[in-house]
């Protein structure tokens, strides 16, 4: 019997190691059960906030500007026009009353909204038809083209998680007649004549094609472009600039049309 005892006693250290182990077991399994609850009602909830989420939306504004080289210093400082980039309220509102004045000349002004991720194009031109060929002699024409003069502006923006950074993809155009316009005048037979564009007329485009990142409220200067010769004797005292104004407008912020 006192054997008996002592093998008890010996035994009793592993039997309650085991007893210890198994409940640490059982916890261990409970606290894993609940974590992967949590992560599970965590992860609904992210993709139910993901689901509701409204797109955010993208405004902008996009200018073709003629200004005069000597209001470059006024407009800008001391700053070369090389390094300009973000173009100040002071500098806008100078712009302002200079347009006002007639000094700066807007080529084309081009808005759009679109939301993020969206590729979007706005245009307002004109189509001009001239002629290919053209007979001095017996005052015919032979052949027509068709181009579209005016602004154009495809453009995909992609708004950044913190609402207020946008990378911009962008491609404006604009597309202008060389002054003055020249035609020939074509006979259309039985005393008739009429006078159309001179074949091949020549045509002036400033365009670019960008990728940028900019903060939602500011202002841009994204190109600037030389004149031509085919732009007047007095070209080379401007020069041309192409500003690009964007923001981030939450979709609540767009109201409805009244009812009519």
């Amino acid at each position: 019997m006192v054997d008996d005892l002592r093998l008890n006693f010996k035994s009793l250290p592993i039997v309650v190691f085991l007893a210890v182990a198994s409940c640490a077991l059982a916890v261990s399994r409970l606290s894993l059960r609940a974590e992967e609850n949590q992560n599970s009602s965590g992860s609904g909830s992210a993709t139910n906030q993901v689901a509701n989420a409204k797109p955010s939306h993208f405004t902008c504004e996009c200018r073709f500007l003629r200004v005069p080289r000597d209001v470059l210093r006024d407009l800008f400082g001391d700053t070369p026009l090389g390094r300009v980039n973000l173009v100040k309220e002071e500098s806008l509102r100078r712009l302002g009353d200079l347009e006002r004045l007639q000094r700066v000349t807007i080529g084309t002004q081009l808005k759009l909204t679109t939301i993020s991720g969206a590729q979007a194009q706005v245009r307002s031109v004109r189509e001009v038809v001239y002629p290919t060929e053209y007979d001095e002699e017996s005052k015919t024409v032979g052949g027509f083209k068709t181009r579209e003069v005016g602004g154009l502006l495809n453009l995909t923006p992609s708004v950044g998680p913190d609402g207020k950074t946008i990378n911009v993809t962008i491609i404006p155009e604009y597309c202008y007649l060389a002054k003055p316009e020249q035609t020939v005048e074509v006979d259309l037979g039985a005393g008739g004549k009429v006078s159309l564009l001179t074949p091949n007329p020549q045509f002036i485009s400033k365009n670019l094609t960008t990728s940028f990142v900019m903060q939602s409220g500011t202002t841009l200067l994204l190109a600037t472009f030389d004149p031509t010769e085919d732009e007047g004797s007095n070209a080379k005292d401007f020069i041309w600039l192409c500003i690009f104004t964007g923001a981030v407008v939450d979709a609540d912020q767009i109201e409805a049309p009244a009812p009519e």
